[in-house]
């Protein structure tokens, strides 16, 4: 029973192939770490013996009265058998092999080795939310146990009512496997409706068949976004009774997109959406679509309130100025007359032509800024002053930079690569043991990077986009903002991702790249007074939550008072 019950037992077996590209080196390195274990070259605690001659023989039996492998049926029978005996529940009558984890949730009792006990903060939100119907945003920064606290109101809820069917929609898998983790904390064992359809539809529909009459049982199903708009998992919800069903949105800035419309359960009778930033500081009409699908925020948990009760961790920020080159000022002045010209038109269709115009022009534009040249330049100036510390995060541009094997950057060997490339470069030059995560990786090598990146084996990843949301790394204790957008959703997720607590992380530091424009070729002090105060939004946001607010600002001293910008630094 303690093997088969997931109640009692989680097991997880990874698959790595010699002859698939790219997965050689992990097989070799298991076979090299188990062959030093075998060998007792390790110095590990474990100890490898020989098999007693009495259990050896005993199994010798066992091989010899059952030569032949039982088939996959035969199994299926042998596990009804073993929970219809228990009483367990489990495989439904004629629910073709599908199973069901009939388990109820409850809050544990502890949590990661401690008791388990919901934050000041959390409850707050949850009695705004049920105040409001049982509809709303939780808008709570990133690393302010967001996750924990919808999963805290659906268990308490599927307590106080029978037959609960919760539908956790997020936007990415690797995101949908966190949630599965975490809701298992609660006794909750979710259908993955991700992936192969042929694996979880099946379970769905038993439990569809089971629950015909009347829903008594408790489901939980976790979604990715793409298979939440799918006719077949619409068709699916349409049948679950509304009166208990619960949707939680995760990242639920995600669905004020059009595509969405009419396909987040309206009829659902409890709501959640989660976000740090949930409302899109130019899209008024997809703000207006989340608010039809979500109400509206009820709860608001700053990043700054976070850091003042020590939910999260103290951070030390370090700005660095960054010159554009006179070739990349002149490409932005004219990036930034061609968006002043189609904003006007945008603004009222940001869904057609118009929009995408200028949805591709501000795209030129953050990668003319995230990749600017001379980012490398002052990266390598600060490696070469301070060995990186274990556990260190680099978020880089997917824009294109100079990159060469010699200091002299601009030489004629000099070639452009991603920057991405070019930072993990510059790391493995030093010694660096370096992991990449971007999208060119699967699912299994992000789990297996961010397992190295976690426990040590690896130094530093070099990360673009796909950190951004969702995603814990809260072992990172130092990051290198070398591309940021101004975008306030982009880097309050980003430094959310940082600040996350972990055991024996007193304080993190964050090098922030903000771009500036050369002095000798501007043809308008206005333009470098305003393209300097933007920056100085995410600058100001940052040194103001930080352990040390007034150092924070000095590096870009030198520029404020050049155009008169002082004043924004008090």
């Amino acid at each position: 029973m303690s093997a088969l019950d997931p109640r009692f037992n989680s097991e997880e077996i990874t698959v790595f192939r010699s002859w698939t590209a790219g997965q050689k080196a992990y097989v070799e390195n298991h076979a090299s770490n188990f062959a030093r274990l075998w060998s007792g070259e390790t110095g590990s605690s474990t100890i490898v013996c020989a098999l007693p001659e009495a259990v050896e023989q005993g199994l010798n039996f066992v091989m010899e009265k059952f030569p032949d492998a039982p088939s996959s049926d035969e199994e299926a029978d042998r596990v009804r058998a073993f929970f219809a005996k228990r009483g367990l529940g489990g495989f439904g009558e004629g629910d073709g092999g599908g199973f069901v984890c009939d388990t109820v949730p409850a809050v544990p009792k502890t949590l990661r080795g401690s008791p388990f006990q919901m934050r000041d903060h959390q409850l707050e939100a949850l009695r705004a939310w049920s105040g409001n119907g049982y509809n709303g945003i939780l808008e709570l920064a990133t690393g302010a146990g967001k996750t924990m606290t919808a999963i805290y109101a659906a268990t308490k809820t599927a307590e106080a009512n029978e037959g609960v069917a919760l539908i956790v929609a997020v936007p990415y898998q690797d995101l949908a496997d966190q949630w599965c983790e975490e809701l298992r904390l609660f006794n909750i064992h979710a259908v993955r409706c991700y992936g192969s359809r042929a694996e979880w539809e099946p379970v769905v529909q038993a439990y569809l068949r089971r629950n015909r009459d009347r829903q008594k049982e408790f489901l939980a199903v976790v979604v990715v976004n793409k298979t939440l708009k799918t006719d077949h998992f619409q068709a699916f919800v349409k049948q679950l009774d509304s009166r208990r069903l619960f949707f939680i949105g995760d990242e639920c800035h995600h669905h004020g997109s059009s595509g969405y419309v009419g396909k987040l359960f309206p009829g659902a009778k409890f709501r959640i959406g989660l976000s740090a930033t949930p409302f899109h500081y130019l899209d008024d009409e997809a703000n207006q679509r989340l608010s039809d699908v979500y109400d509206r925020s009820v709860f608001q948990y700053t990043l700054a309130d976070a850091v003042r009760d020590e939910v999260l961790t103290p951070y030390e920020y370090h700005p660095v100025p960054v010159e554009l080159t006179a070739k990349e000022a002149h490409d932005y002045i004219d990036l930034s007359d061609q968006i002043a010209r189609a904003f006007p038109a945008a603004k009222k269709d940001l869904g057609g032509p118009s929009g995408q115009k200028l949805k591709s022009l501000l795209m030129r534009r953050a990668r003319l800024i995230g990749a600017a040249e001379n980012k490398m330049a002052e990266l390598n100036r600060l490696l070469d002053q301070q060995k990186v510390a274990p556990h260190s995060l680099f978020y880089c541009s997917d824009g294109r930079t100079l990159s060469d094997d010699d200091d002299d950057q601009h030489g004629a060997d000099a070639a452009e690569v991603k920057q991405r490339h070019a930072v993990a470069q510059a790391l493995i030059k030093r010694g660096v043991r370096v992991s990449p995560f971007t999208s060119d990786e699967n699912r299994w090598q992000r789990r297996e990077i961010l397992r190295q990146f976690k426990y040590g084996e690896t130094e530093a990843m070099v990360a673009i986009r796909c950190l951004d949301e969702g995603i814990d790394v809260p072992a990172c204790r130092t990051a290198y903002l070398i591309a940021s957008s101004r975008n306030p959703r982009q880097f309050i997720q980003r430094r959310g991702r940082i600040l996350r607590r972990a055991e024996s992380k007193e304080r993190a530091t964050i090098y922030d790249f903000v771009v500036v424009l050369p002095e000798d070729h501007i043809p308008d002090h206005h333009v470098a007074a305003d393209f300097l105060r933007n920056e100085l939004g995410r600058v100001a946001d940052f040194a103001r939550n930080s352990l040390y607010p007034a150092s924070s600002i000095e590096p870009l001293l030198p520029w404020l008072r050049r155009y008169d910008l002082e004043h924004l630094a008090t």
